[in-house]
């Protein structure tokens, strides 16, 4: 139904497009431009004008913001980037000036219209609605992970010899680290897998699963792990082994000689880090390692296990593998996007509750984002707001951090109107629940923004940050304008006096 919506919308808007520029020639661009380099004009600027809204979404107008303002951000800016555009363009192909003030015509033209449209249409949209919040409210749990109803609690007992005897990587030593003292119940049901195929299944549910080979070697795990999930009873536990990035790279990279040493580093970053991250080049990847030797580090293991519904029980390390003990407990995640490229979309927050996606320069390793009240549970919220010693973050990240790098694709989020320039940043679901009520309520009713309050060293723990932000919402909500530039010279202070975001 969005979908054909965005169909209409764009429709619309390209029919406008063309009768815009239709009309500013006298229907005869033909015989007005003349030539090869008005040629290239007319495609440039019609795809000038495919960018901007990509750029901007207004083929999606968000007529759940309900403020006129809100709703008609991206339309402003649309206009603009198209005035902008339009001026290069005929400055690099048109000559006569005459054209070049029918070209600025016909986008005027345009956008008066489309902006006149889209006022009047968010005015109809606000009558239909009853109340202040279109339901968006109701969508803050959306994609949530649930915990499951376990109706058998036991914990697991120790499993015959019998069953290790024929395993690669599994032995006793390891299993009795992982369980833990022996418990006088016993598993009923032992299943254990040598290989990623499906095929190794049954319908068959079972309390325990040895997957006896390293998850580097599965191609498609979480597919493979979606299946382990499947045949496990709730509550119901699988052993994993894997090895991890640090322990690969100290293998491949070590060598005596520093050249053959940094022409090695070379080729792993490229071969193992980079191609498998890149789209469609992690297709070379695949076709040339066959999807085995996978590099995958701590941090993306335990995220996909989270993902498809493990929580980590414990790991442990023996001859340079890493060994995990997990239990089924959560409903596996249904977010579409999880993070893996470098670009990522990250769902937040927004206006009414509503889920947006944000943009951001990847600066944790992928799925990190499902392992946020793991981390919680484990270390403390520093003085501006996030995680002390968060080991998501990648060498290459906490340099992103510091300078605001990972930040920047959020002006496309801007663009799009699902953030403003000043303002609190869109929460994940998770830190949204750490709020107190007061909070939540008023946070909902204000766009989050890119440049959001610094916290200073004086700032004393969780309770001092959520009094800071609900301090500016307050403010915002009585007097926007006036608080947002007031804010953004606060922050700009906060930056020049050497006060950095990680």
């Amino acid at each position: 139904m969005h979908s054909l919506k965005s169909l209409q919308h764009l429709f619309f808007q390209l029919s406008l497009f063309i009768l815009c520029f239709l009309f500013a020639f006298n229907f005869n661009i033909k015989d007005r431009l003349q030539g090869s380099f008005s040629l290239y004009y007319l495609v440039c600027l019609f795809v000038s004008w495919f960018l901007v809204l990509w750029l901007t979404h207004t083929h999606k107008p968000k007529f759940y913001q309900l403020r006129v303002k809100y709703v008609l951000s991206p339309f402003i800016k649309s206009t603009v980037s198209l005035l902008i555009l339009t001026w290069v363009l005929a400055e690099l192909f048109i000559d006569e000036q005459y054209l070049r003030q029918q070209s600025y015509l016909a986008i005027l033209l345009y956008s008066i219209i489309v902006i006149a449209t889209y006022f009047i249409l968010t005015l109809l949209f606000n009558k239909k609605s009853t109340s202040n919040s279109p339901g968006g409210i109701k969508l803050i749990n959306k994609y949530q992970q649930q915990e499951l109803v376990i109706e058998k609690e036991y914990k697991p007992g120790p499993l015959d010899n019998n069953n290790l005897k024929r395993l690669e990587y599994f032995n006793s030593k390891v299993i009795i680290e992982l369980y833990g003292s022996p418990y006088s119940q016993m598993p009923t049901s032992i299943k254990v897998y040598q290989g990623s195929s499906s095929q190794q299944l049954n319908k068959e549910f079972s309390e325990i699963c040895i997957v006896d080979k390293r998850l580097n070697d599965i191609t498609n795990l979480n597919s493979f792990l979606s299946f382990i999930y499947k045949s496990l009873i709730p509550g119901g536990y699988a052993f994993f082994v894997y090895e991890d990035l640090e322990a690969i790279e100290k293998k491949f990279i070590e060598s005596t000689i520093q050249l053959i040493r940094s022409l090695k580093k070379i080729c792993y970053y490229f071969y193992y880090r980079v191609l498998p991250e890149i789209p469609f080049l992690n297709k070379i990847f695949l076709l040339l390692s066959d999807g085995n030797n996978k590099v995958i580090p701590k941090t993306e293991v335990w995220g996909r296990l989270f993902f498809n519904g493990f929580d980590i029980k414990k790991q442990t390390l023996f001859n340079g593998l890493s060994f995990l003990l997990v239990r089924k407990e959560l409903t596996p995640s249904e977010n579409p996007n999880p993070s893996f490229y470098p670009i990522i979309m990250l769902n937040r927050i927004g206006l009414y509750g509503n889920i947006i996606k944000i943009h951001k320069v990847r600066s944790m390793y992928p799925y990190s984002e499902f392992l946020q009240k793991k981390v919680f549970e484990e270390n403390n919220i520093s003085s501006i707001g996030k995680f002390g010693n968060d080991f998501r973050i990648t060498r290459l990240g906490k340099f992103y951090r510091k300078y605001w790098i990972d930040e920047l694709p959020q002006f496309i989020d801007w663009f799009r109107g699902e953030i403003k320039l000043v303002g609190i940043r869109a929460l994940s679901q998770h830190f949204f629940s750490l709020y107190s009520k007061e909070y939540q309520d008023l946070f909902i009713q204000v766009k989050p923004g890119i440049i959001s309050p610094i916290f200073d060293d004086k700032t004393d723990g969780f309770s001092d940050i959520e009094r800071i932000e609900l301090k500016y919402l307050k403010s915002y909500l009585s007097h926007p304008v006036i608080t947002d530039i007031k804010y953004f010279f606060i922050t700009f202070k906060q930056i020049i006096s050497g006060i950095r975001s990680n």
